[in-house]
């Protein structure tokens, strides 16, 4: 009912995860038949969406329009190009919901999670999907970023990768890092010495063989 009170994405850091913490941006929402170039003007605003490791769609899980608002929400997220991003259905006003929800939506193969913004109902089942979601893939170790990887550091610290961080005199930086291993082989195109390093200690021992000799 507040169409665009809400224009600029909040970020907060969410810890209690066997992994460690995560980083939750609550974009700007869509609706129907969003103009195209009013999509446009939002990209820079969606830009979390894109560079997310997992989604939670929000629905109104009372509203009787619920399968066609995932539509539209599914249309604009391809357009921006983060259709094809892993992603849990959160239905909220799960508190006022009659059917169970695997009658809710049916046929989308999406893990769906019922809660209630209003009693708290759900959140725990819902930090338990975000854990089994979140904690496959992932990158988990130390690594010694020198002065002349600070891009790599940047990134890192930008995705709440960083678990530890402590100063290794002239060498760099000693890191306690966790991160998936989708975004490893994302960081491993940067430049320099930062992608060489991604490459060489983060890649190099897990199972990328298949990338590294060429999959993008």
């Amino acid at each position: 009912d507040q169409l665009f009170a809400t224009l600029d994405p909040t970020v907060r850091r969410v810890g209690g995860f066997g992994f460690g913490e995560i980083v939750l941006a609550d974009t700007v929402g869509f609706v129907r038949d969003l103009p195209h170039e009013l999509v446009a003007a939002f990209r820079s605003t969606l830009t979390e969406a894109r560079e997310a490791d997992l989604q939670l769609h929000v629905i109104d899980g009372a509203d009787p329009e619920a399968a066609q608002r995932v539509a539209d929400v599914d249309r604009v997220l391809a357009e921006i190009g983060a259709g094809e991003l892993p992603q849990v259905l959160v239905l909220n006003k799960a508190d006022l919901l009659a059917d169970p929800l695997d009658r809710l939506l049916p046929g989308d193969p999406r893990p769906k999670v019922g809660v209630s913004a209003l009693t708290g109902q759900g959140i725990d089942d819902l930090r338990e999907r975000l854990e089994a979601e979140l904690a496959e893939e992932r990158v988990q170790t130390d690594l010694l970023v020198p002065f002349a990887a600070a891009a790599l550091r940047a990134r890192l610290l930008s995705h709440g990768a960083i678990r530890q961080e402590s100063e290794a005199g002239a060498e760099g930086w000693q890191l306690q890092i966790d991160l998936p291993l989708r975004l490893a082989r994302q960081l491993a195109h940067l430049p320099g010495v930062s992608g060489a390093l991604v490459r060489q200690h983060l890649l190099a021992s897990t199972r990328t063989d298949e990338w590294l000799h060429g999959e993008d």
